[in-house]
């Protein structure tokens, strides 16, 4: 990825900023670089990394987001899982004990069903992979942590990131919706540097300049400019839908429609996931590296819990993890929005299509923006909305409207 010629003044203003802060051995450990779609953000955080620092890291909340780091010039960017945490397998020694237990005694004893849920829970733990924080990590030998769509990234990961005591820069974009609840760990406090001025090539992008129109309150005209459409959705058809990228929307009702109908077009009739199906996360689960919002391939039937109707379990590949027999509250597969209180199970759904709150950190090549409205009462959030879902699109942006 090449660098401009030349910086503008705000630019230029910003690259002496974060650099007196990389150069001051006693300044503050995070700062926050924050700007708009197109105002370069990323391409001076590079700059300042590369030629600032000795050994900076790249990294980002999800493989997507820290696989568009590499594309646009950071080498080796990865996900903050991958770089602060390793996987333990959980000892055996318990479960070996319950199962002599178990075998020792009647199926008829009275303790048996007992000591039979115990060594079921404690197969369970055993079956799971254990993320832990690697204290050997590389950020030990780094000298600066760049970190781009924070918004996601929540107090968790955020104290686990600076534990390691190194600088880290972080890259954020006020003008998206807010983080999903839980996230928000560096994007709640004010910016060290907000980028506002959208640099020309930037402009010339139609991408860029429907988000910039969407992030003004501007009206996007119904076009066809190649790269982004905008069109009513008489002109779709199931055709077209088989063949598109991934669908947002904004309301859980039209999720949950758009979900089922792309199942319908690929012959899945049922109501848990089969092998294939595509899964998106509902949940947090540090230990597990399972993080909220992240897309998941079901790698076979999920199968209903015989002792408990609201729970399934399957088989998954996660971010090129392989979770064996998980358990998953069944909810939202029946069309329940939110878990029960109290449930320590984790959350899934089918993934075919997310709202725009739950795609934030993410980007695809072709994005299907299907506007059902969401946010017209509220101008603002209408804005934020459509401007978070533009910017989701890499390369392809479809917009079609109800």
């Amino acid at each position: 990825m090449s660098e401009p010629t030349s910086w503008s003044p705000q630019q230029a203003a910003a690259l002496d900023k974060v650099a007196a802060w990389l150069a001051d051995p006693h300044a503050k450990q995070v700062f926050r670089l924050f700007g708009y779609a197109g105002t370069g953000k990323t391409t001076l955080a590079r700059h300042l990394a590369l030629t600032g620092a000795r050994w900076p890291l790249f990294a980002a909340y999800t493989g997507k987001a820290a696989s568009v780091l590499r594309e646009k010039g950071c080498p080796g960017a990865s996900t903050l899982h991958s770089l602060m945490y390793n996987v333990r397998d959980r000892s055996r020694d318990l479960l070996n004990e319950l199962e002599l237990t178990l075998r020792g005694l009647d199926p008829k004893h009275p303790d048996y069903a007992e000591a039979k849920a115990a060594r079921d829970e404690e197969l369970d733990k055993v079956r799971r992979p254990w993320f832990h924080v690697n204290e050997n990590s590389i950020i030990r030998n780094c000298d600066l942590l760049v970190c781009d769509e924070v918004s996601m990234v929540d107090q968790r990961i955020g104290k686990d990131m600076e534990s390691f005591q190194k600088k880290i820069l972080v890259l954020g974009d006020p003008a998206q919706l807010p983080p999903v609840r839980g996230g928000g760990y560096f994007t709640e406090h004010t910016p060290d540097v907000l980028l506002t001025e959208i640099h020309r090539q930037a402009a010339d992008n139609p991408l860029l300049r429907w988000a910039t129109l969407a992030r003004t309150g501007q009206v996007i005209p119904y076009a066809d400019m190649g790269l982004v459409k905008k069109f009513k959705r008489e002109m779709v058809n199931d055709e077209w839908f088989s063949k598109a990228g991934q669908l947002l929307c904004g309301k859980n009702e039209t999720r949950y429609d758009l979900n089922r109908r792309m199942r319908k077009i690929l012959g899945r009739e049922s109501t848990f996931p089969v092998h294939g199906d595509r899964l998106v996360m509902l949940s947090n689960d540090h230990k597990l590296g399972i993080l909220n919002g992240t897309l998941a391939t079901c790698m076979g039937p999920a199968e209903q819990d015989e002792s408990d109707p609201t729970v399934v379990w399957m088989n998954i590949l996660y971010e090129k993890t392989r979770i064996d027999s998980q358990r998953y509250d069944a909810g939202p597969f029946l069309g329940k929005t939110e878990p029960r209180d109290g449930t320590r199970r984790l959350m899934a759904d089918y993934g075919y299509a997310l709202t725009v709150h739950k795609a934030q950190g993410s980007q695809w090549p072709s994005v299907v923006l299907y506007d059902d409205g969401f946010g017209k009462r509220e101008p603002l959030t209408r804005n934020r909305w459509l401007y978070t879902a533009i910017t989701r699109a890499e390369k392809h942006l479809y917009i079609v409207t109800s």
